[in-house]
């Protein structure tokens, strides 16, 4: 038996009186702890001294009474829940502290919006990009030191009367 064994048992003898097998553990731990012994003894006097007293009577109106009770109670503990000098504090803060949260959540809105419009943006010029990003063909390239040529011709040499009748 340990100590919360003990307790145990004290607990039960408010309650009720001790069973034979109880009284037996009870007894078994008061022998090896002695010091236990007065305060048991004072423990047991005082329950059998609150046992021997009359029942109570209760008035005729004993659960209107509780009920009132209750009622008042109640209507002190919520009626000011906060001190006077609290609620001055959150009456001029709780305005602006909903205000700050507002404008943080839409402007995270705002922002994430436009990150992922970027980002898709960013995804449909990069997939845009990979089909343009293709290179003639070898063949297109054999004749470019020519068409090079060609098309460095200063407009001295071009013979405008000509380019005319071709057209």
């Amino acid at each position: 038996m340990n100590d919360s064994d003990y307790r145990r048992l004290t607990e039960i003898g408010w309650k009720r009186p001790l069973t034979p097998e109880e009284q037996a553990q009870l007894k078994a731990w008061l022998a090896r702890h002695p010091e236990d012994g007065p305060s048991w003894e004072q423990e047991a006097r005082i329950t059998r001294m609150l046992r021997d007293l009359p029942e109570a009577p209760l008035s005729s109106n004993f659960t209107a009474q509780v009920m009132q009770a209750l009622d008042h109670g109640f209507k002190t503990s919520t009626s000011h829940p906060v001190t006077p000098a609290w609620r001055g504090l959150i009456r001029a803060w709780l305005p602006r502290a909903a205000l700050a949260g507002l404008v943080a959540v839409l402007g995270g809105t705002f922002y994430w919006n436009d990150h992922q419009q970027r980002q898709s943006q960013l995804t449909q010029s990069l997939s845009m990009a990979g089909t343009l990003a293709t290179f003639p063909a070898p063949a297109a390239l054999k004749d470019f030191e020519a068409i090079n040529e060609l098309t460095a011709i200063s407009p001295a040499l071009v013979d405008f009367e000509l380019l005319a009748a071709l057209e």
